[in-house]
């Protein structure tokens, strides 16, 4: 039997396969390789190319979920800005003044959300904003959780000459509230390493 190749996704299939495609393309979840590579004589490279798409489309889907969740709550989980420093020690622990008002920084490997790895949204602690993304979370090595990637339109990045040292701080774009510091040396994509203090953030699960 005679053999047509069809296009998908920029890769080729032979004829006889397209309703194996088909399949694995109405299915609700993506199956997994193991999963696939018993049903059909397939090339390896063409179930991994197909393994890739849907790895893809999950995380713009989960990105897109997860915006939505953030902007669903932002409203309810606002909090009123105090109108001068004696208001927000009163309304800030001594440790987080220090650090969100203050510009401190946490002890490394202090952190409760260092090793943290649930599904949410992680807003400023002072006053609600969301900044980042739970799954743009990951791994430093560093001591203190980092992101490599925000909620643009809810950060403000402000040079940073302290210390001697050129910098680029972290802040709340609504509270103006001290969150850490930005590097670009994240190991992923967008080249960018948030490092913030835990104690500047809250999470809200998914």
């Amino acid at each position: 039997m005679g053999s047509k190749q069809i296009q998908i996704q920029g890769n080729y299939f032979n004829q006889q396969e397209t309703g194996f495609i088909d399949k694995i393309y109405s299915h609700n979840k993506p199956r997994t390789y193991a999963e696939l590579a018993p049903l059909k004589n397939i090339d390896p490279k063409k179930i991994g190319y197909l393994k890739s798409f849907f790895t893809i489309i999950k995380s713009i889907l989960d990105s897109y979920s997860l915006l939505l969740f953030s902007l669903s709550t932002k409203s309810s989980k606002l909090k009123p800005l105090p109108k001068n420093n004696a208001g927000w020690q009163k309304k800030l622990t001594t440790e987080q003044y220090a650090i969100l008002r203050r510009k401190g920084t946490e002890a490394p490997f202090s952190g409760k959300y260092l090793h943290e790895t649930k599904d949410g949204v992680y807003s400023c602690a002072a006053c609600g904003n969301p900044l980042f993304l739970a799954n743009n979370k990951f791994d430093s090595n560093t001591g203190w959780p980092s992101f490599d990637k925000e909620i643009p339109e809810n950060i403000k990045l402000i040079p940073d000459h302290s210390l001697g040292l050129e910098r680029t701080e972290v802040v709340c774009s609504r509270c103006r509230s001290h969150l850490g510091h930005v590097f670009n040396d994240g190991p992923t994509k967008t080249g960018k390493r948030f490092c913030l203090n835990s104690i500047s953030l809250n999470l809200e699960e998914k």
